[in-house]
C-alpha cells in the first residue's frame, strides 16, 4: 500500500510551504515532493518498489489529498476460540477484513489523515462463540512548523466483540466476552530538541463503555517518549514514561482476603517507563530488527489487592524484497502480584507469564495483490491452574488494494 505507507512516514518531514505561505502551483509541488521522497529515501524509509514505483511516473500521482483502500479475505483455523484452560473449543473460520484512508499531505504546514481499519471472523463450528469483531477508526489534524515544532489532536473510537483474556486485572474472571465502544480524544505536541533529537507529548483521556461481565471505566495521562535518530540514518532509539488514572463506575474495591468491598470504588493507578530500538542493517533496507522493554507498575486505591509489576519484551525480525515480505515476532510478559494468593489452597503470591509468536509471509502478485498467510501461537502460563491456557491459529488469504 504505497500511499498509506508514504502518507504516514512524510508527515515526519517539514511542510512543503512555510505557514502563511501560498501553496504552490502543481509544478512546484511536484518537485517539492520528489525532493521529500529522495531525502526519506536516504533515510531508508521508503520499500524499494514502493520507490521505484513513485519515481517512475513523470508526475507523482500523491497530490494534497489522496487515499487508499484495500480488502482481505482469509480462511484458517483456531484450536482454543474461548482460550479455555480446561474445555478448548477449535473451529475452522472465515476472515474479512477492510483497510481505508484518507489523507492530505501538510503543503501549507497543515496536515489531516483519516483512518479505518476492521476485522470481522466468523466461527464455523464453536459452541461458544460464533464471531469475533474489532473495528478501529482514527482522525488527526496537525500543524507543523519549519522548525519542526508539531501540534496537533487525535480522536479515536474503536469497537470491540472478542474473547479476551482478561484475567491480569480483574476479579475472578479469566476469558470473557469483551463487548464495548471505546473513545479518545488526545492532544499532541512534539518539538526537535537538537539535529536528530524529537520530544513527543501526547495528553490522551478515553471513555471506556463495556457490557457486563465487564465495567465501563475512564483513564486519562500524559504519555512522554524521547526519540534519538541514529547518526546514518539507519535506526532510531527511544525511551518513553507514561502515567495513567482508571477509575471505573461500579467496580468495588477488594480485600486482601480475596472479597469485593460494597460501596467503595475501584481505581487503578499505573506508571510505565520503556525503550525501544529500530534498526535497518543493509544499504537496501532489506532486513530489519525492532526491539522494545517496558516495565509497567500498576496500584489500586484500596487494600492494594491488585498492586502488581508487569515486565514486557517484544522484539521483531523483519525482511522484505520487491515481491517477498517475511514477519516474525516474540513477545513476553511477567506479572508478579504483592498480595495477591494463588488461590485459597496456595498461600504463594500469584504470578502469570505470557508467550506469545506470530509469523507473517506474504508475496505480491501485482502492485495492487497479493497473498499472504499468518501463524500464531499464545500461551498463559501461571501458578493459578484457570488462568493456563494454549492457543494456536493460522490463516491464508489475499489482499486486493484499490
Amino acid at each position: 500500500m504505497v500511499l498509506l505507507s508514504l502518507s504516514v512516514r512524510m508527515s515526519a518531514g517539514p511542510p512543503l510551504t512555510a505557514p502563511g505561505e501560498e501553496p504552490p502551483d502543481d509544478a512546484t509541488f511536484d518537485a517539492l515532493l520528489l525532493e521529500q521522497i529522495e531525502q526519506l529515501d536516504q533515510l531508508g524509509e521508503i520499500p524499494d518498489a514502493d520507490l521505484a514505483e513513485l519515481l517512475a511516473e513523470p508526475t507523482p500521482r500523491i497530490r494534497s489529498w489522496d487515499y487508499s483502500a484495500s480488502v482481505r479475505l482469509a480462511a484458517g483455523h483456531n484450536d482454543n476460540v474461548v482460550l479455555s484452560a480446561t474445555h478448548p473449543e477449535p473451529s475452522g473460520f472465515w476472515l474479512t477484513g477492510i483497510d481505508a484512508f484518507l489523507f492530505r499531505m501538510p503543503v501549507d504546514g497543515r496536515e489531516f489523515s483519516l483512518m479505518f481499519m476492521g476485522d470481522d471472523v466468523r466461527y464455523f463450528s464453536s459452541p461458544s462463540a460464533d464471531k469475533d469483531q474489532l473495528f478501529l477508526t482514527v482522525a488527526q489534524i496537525g500543524q507543523r512548523t519549519e522548525n519542526g515544532f508539531e501540534s496537533g489532536f487525535e480522536l479515536q473510537h474503536v469497537y470491540q466483540d472478542q474473547i479476551l483474556d482478561a484475567s491480569a486485572t480483574e476479579f475472578e474472571l479469566f476469558a470473557v466476552r469483551a463487548q464495548g465502544h471505546g473513545l479518545t480524544g488526545a492532544p499532541r505536541f512534539a518539538a526537535n530538541l537538537a539535529p536528530g533529537l524529537r520530544l513527543r507529548l501526547d495528553l490522551p483521556a478515553t471513555r471506556q463503555w463495556y457490557r457486563s461481565p465487564l465495567d465501563s471505566f475512564w483513564e486519562a495521562g500524559p504519555r512522554m517518549e524521547l526519540e534519538r535518530s541514529l547518526a546514518d540514518g539507519s535506526g532510531k532509539l527511544s525511551a518513553g514514561f507514561a502515567a495513567l488514572w482508571r477509575p471505573y463506575d461500579s467496580r468495588p474495591q477488594t480485600s486482601l482476603d480475596g472479597f469485593q468491598a460494597p460501596g467503595t470504588n475501584l481505581r487503578y493507578q499505573r506508571n510505565r517507563v520503556h525503550a525501544g530500538w529500530q534498526q535497518r542493517w543493509d544499504a537496501a533496507r532489506r532486513w530489519q530488527t525492532s526491539c522494545k522493554l517496558a516495565y509497567d507498575r500498576n496500584t489500586d486505591n484500596g487494600s492494594g489487592y491488585f498492586d502488581y509489576d508487569r515486565y514486557h519484551a517484544a522484539v521483531q525480525l523483519a525482511f522484505r524484497t520487491d515481491q517477498w515480505e517475511a514477519r516474525l515476532r516474540g513477545t513476553a510478559s511477567y506479572y508478579a502480584y504483592d498480595n495477591q494468593p494463588a488461590s485459597l489452597e496456595d498461600p504463594a503470591m500469584r504470578r502469570k507469564t505470557g508467550l506469545a509468536v506470530e509469523v507473517h509471509l506474504a508475496r505480491s502478485l501485482s502492485r495492487r495483490v497479493r497473498l499472504y498467510a499468518d501463524y500464531a501461537r499464545e500461551e498463559s502460563l501461571a501458578n493459578q491452574p484457570l488462568e493456563e491456557y494454549s492457543v494456536n491459529k493460522v490463516l491464508a488469504g489475499i489482499e486486493v488494494e484499490f
